[in-house]
């Protein structure tokens, strides 16, 4: 299997999700507390994440902006709370820096993609 590059994969280093739980929706300055995304279609649960993901405060309401939204499936949505360490794919999960089976160069314990992870 070929392996996908860091941005294919929406690989996030640990200092873009910055916080130690791993990048959540709920940690997402594009979340809306109402169970909404700004730029994502449909309901939106607060312990998933996406490739959108921006560390941040999120709305107490929906902004008065408006924007195109995508589907939950461009934006790369699924499972939230994860890090490398947590997945299958991480060769060493002990190491600072270790191969990945599904991708490109080294990743990091404390980091996550959002389209080749899978919990252990």
């Amino acid at each position: 299997m070929e392996k996908l590059s860091k941005a294919a994969a929406l690989y996030f280093k640990p200092t873009s999700i910055d916080r130690p739980g791993g990048a959540r929706c709920g940690a997402c300055w594009k979340f809306v507390l109402t169970g909404a995304c700004v730029e994502v279609r449909g309901d939106i649960e607060r312990t998933k994440v996406c490739g959108l993901y921006v560390h941040g405060k999120p709305f107490e309401v929906r902004p008065s902006f408006i924007i195109t939204q995508i589907s939950k499936e461009e934006a790369g949505y699924g499972p939230g709370d994860s890090h490398c360490v947590d997945c299958r794919h991480m060769a060493d999960p002990r190491a600072d820096y270790s191969p990945c089976a599904r991708v490109e160069g080294m990743v990091e314990p404390q980091g996550c993609c959002t389209a080749a992870f899978e919990f252990r």
